[in-house]
């Protein structure tokens, strides 16, 4: 096939889930970042790859008639004499003032399906083998692969991260028609996940695992059985559910997985960045406790027990009066700590010097008789909590 002139990157994985019975329609949910809408297959009476129609009549090019110059085109196509469920993809359109090609690389990982998906075809030989494929296009042609197997019970999740020579990217989604007018999903991203998720039941962190199978519902890091059916904070969302266990503003992961973990964030719902796998698991951590005390950090307000809340050492501004959504997020946000001074002990309590100095405000008489006189009359000390406790061994002013 000819090369390309100008290269673009793709990775996409599919990480698949559990099977689970669907109606009729086969109806599933698209979720990109924070979009989230049912798609459903395209239906033809052929085979998915004689719809793919490669090399006919455009050459070396798929022939659907949804092709587009610059676009990504991801759609499931269904045999409606068969049944079978295909996910076909195809890159840029044959000639159509396509000016510059591409490249692309696809991973894939089936390891949880019961049975594998095929290639059923991919548009030269060699191009996808085992778990993954690389493609090359010239501005004559197209490229893409075709995917059987998937029937209406797959759930799966594509990681996309799209580099140059393609800008837009759609979903096509069918609605019972087989007179191929299929509605246009505009994805918002070129690299977000997108998840397609076809099973049934409650899905508390969007990963296409329903609640009932999975280990970790608020993908936080610390394992449902740990969490158990609790509510410590008392804001009506149990710990195994709340992305915020303890209220204080810090998400449950980063007080179990340490400061500097990774979180992604969209539907309002705050959950750790990475791949899951097949029973909705994306880290393991064992919760830290800073202060070693009865309750791990993300149970605890104060985690290294200095006298100053998480909530101030780490950085976080709550403006109003603060609100909980339903995965237990304060003014459903996922907080990015500006420290993590709340996992070390701080000295809070402050011993006057025998002789002490204050530069009082212009506002407060120039001197005191003592420390108390000083603060009483409105002058403030502090240190990064706030006002200091004192213990006044020598209250002299000078």
């Amino acid at each position: 096939m000819c090369q390309a002139r100008k290269v673009f990157f793709l990775v996409l994985a599919i990480v698949c889930l559990n099977y689970y019975t669907v109606n009729a329609q086969c109806e599933c949910t698209l979720t990109q970042g924070n979009l989230e809408t049912t798609i459903e297959p395209i239906q033809g009476n052929e085979t998915a790859v004689s719809f793919y129609q490669y090399n006919t009549p455009s050459g070396a090019s798929s022939n659907t008639s949804f092709e587009q110059a610059d676009y990504a085109t991801i759609f499931l196509y269904e045999d409606t004499n068969t049944g079978v469920i295909s996910l076909i993809i195809i890159f840029d359109s044959a000639g159509q003032g396509d000016a510059d090609g591409g490249n692309a690389s696809i991973g894939f990982n089936f390891d949880c399906f019961d049975d594998n998906p095929t290639i059923e075809f991919s548009d030269d030989p060699g191009e996808v083998t085992g778990l993954g494929g690389t493609w090359a296009w010239a501005p004559c042609c197209t490229d893409g692969a075709v995917i059987s197997g998937l029937d209406c019970t797959s759930t799966f999740d594509l990681l996309v991260n799209i580099g140059a020579g393609i800008t837009n990217f759609q979903w096509l989604s069918g609605s019972d028609n087989i007179a191929l007018n299929p509605d246009v999903v505009e994805l918002p991203s070129l690299n977000l996940p997108i998840t397609i998720n076809c099973s049934v039941g409650n899905d508390k962190d969007k990963d296409g695992v329903p609640d009932e199978r999975d280990l970790d519902d608020d993908n936080d890091g610390i394992l449902d059985t740990v969490e158990g059916n609790g509510d410590f904070d008392g804001d009506g969302v149990i710990n195994s559910l709340d992305s915020d266990s303890d209220n204080d503003g810090i998400p449950d992961a980063i007080e179990a997985c340490g400061f500097g973990t990774v979180m992604n964030s969209f539907n309002d719902v705050c959950v750790l960045a990475g791949i899951k796998d097949c029973e909705g698991v994306i880290q393991t951590c064992t919760p830290m406790n800073s202060d070693d005390d009865a309750f791990p950090d993300y149970l605890d307000l104060d985690s290294d027990n200095d006298g100053c809340s998480d909530a101030e050492e780490s950085g976080i501004v709550v403006n109003g009066t603060p609100t909980v959504n339903a995965c237990g997020l304060i003014d459903g946000i996922c907080f990015d700590p500006e420290n993590d001074d709340w996992l070390f002990d701080r000295v809070t309590e402050f011993v006057c010097p025998p002789n002490l100095t204050i530069q009082c405000d212009s506002d407060l008489p120039d001197a005191f008789v003592n420390l108390t006189q000083f603060l009483n009359a409105g002058g403030v000390a502090e240190d990064d909590c706030g006002e200091l406790d004192f213990e006044l061994i020598n209250e002299t002013v000078e």
